[in-house]
């Protein structure tokens, strides 16, 4: 096969080191482009151009990268990943004058990650607002004679005010049976702030007027709460 000389074929002058570059180094600057001069602008296309372009692109993205993990940062210093729950319950009885609204003080804690609870109320920690989600349950006499069945109310307050409630079924007289329990539940999910207060109160109405009824020991008798998503 014959070899062309393109010098001598195509008028191609081949670079001149210390002259002019003439076609065929125009050609090379065209394919490869030279970085911050005027024929690089009118000609993006040289490789040089092209690897310019890419690592501008890569340089945004680190750029917002960096930014994510900045935002990220701010969230955990926050608090945002920690984890915040208790549960706390009934080791005993706790008798419950009727017709009286009384706190339920919870004498044994089943768990506490970030200190909320103590002697009946749960506190939220700071940095601990957000969604929470509060559950409430008590187990009391059903029957508090041979005839009379006890009516049990219970909320879940938020610095004194109810923000979920439970009750038994109305009062209903003539039950022949004189023994027996019942649960009451209440539970919600509520927007919390730094520094609120959570307590358990309950009410129970005896018919029969034969007074205090306890709220027993037991599973059946506890108050839990979980963050499930912080404050912004």
């Amino acid at each position: 096969m014959a070899v062309q000389d393109p010098t001598t074929n195509y008028k191609w002058a081949l670079p001149d080191i210390g002259g002019n570059i003439g076609s065929w180094g125009t050609l090379l600057n065209l394919i490869f482009g030279n970085i911050g001069t005027t024929s690089d602008e009118e000609d993006p296309m040289g490789i040089d151009g092209v690897i310019g372009e890419l690592q501008e692109q890569v340089n945004t993205l680190e750029t917002e990268v960096d930014a994510l993990d900045d935002r990220v940062t701010t969230v955990e210093d926050a608090g945002g990943s920690t984890a915040l729950y208790f549960k706390a319950r009934r080791g005993t009885g706790q008798a419950i004058p009727q017709g009286t609204a009384t706190k339920v003080v919870w004498d044994v804690e089943e768990f506490d990650e970030g200190d909320i609870h103590a002697s009946g109320t749960a506190t939220v920690p700071a940095d601990g607002g957000g969604l929470w989600m509060l559950h409430a349950s008590i187990t009391g006499d059903f029957h508090g004679g041979a005839d009379d069945s006890n009516s049990w109310y219970v909320e879940i307050r938020v610095n004194g005010l109810a923000v979920a409630s439970g009750r038994t079924p109305s009062t209903t007289k003539g039950v022949s049976s004189a023994s027996g329990d019942v649960t009451v539940q209440a539970q919600t999910l509520v927007d919390l702030e730094d520094g609120d207060e959570i307590e358990v109160w309950v009410i129970q109405i005896d018919p029969g007027g034969s007074g205090s009824e306890s709220v027993t020991s037991g599973v059946g008798s506890f108050f839990e709460g979980v963050r499930i998503a912080p404050g912004e």
